[in-house]
């Protein structure tokens, strides 16, 4: 991946704003999805995993 000055024409600049709002608003959805996925298999496991008996 490079990194550096990106040169855009002032032409362009209305349309590379959209398509990185986008691409960011995209990207920021897909990890809120995975993340509720993570938490809500979290859940349904510790629902379903047998508690511990505790021996006096």
């Amino acid at each position: 991946m490079q990194t550096g000055t990106l040169n855009v024409p002032p032409s362009t600049l209305s349309e590379v704003n959209q398509i990185l709002d986008s691409t960011i608003s995209s990207a920021m959805k897909q990890t809120f999805n995975i993340l509720a996925l993570i938490l809500l298999l979290g859940l349904i496991t510790s629902i379903f995993l047998p508690s511990r008996i505790k021996n006096s």
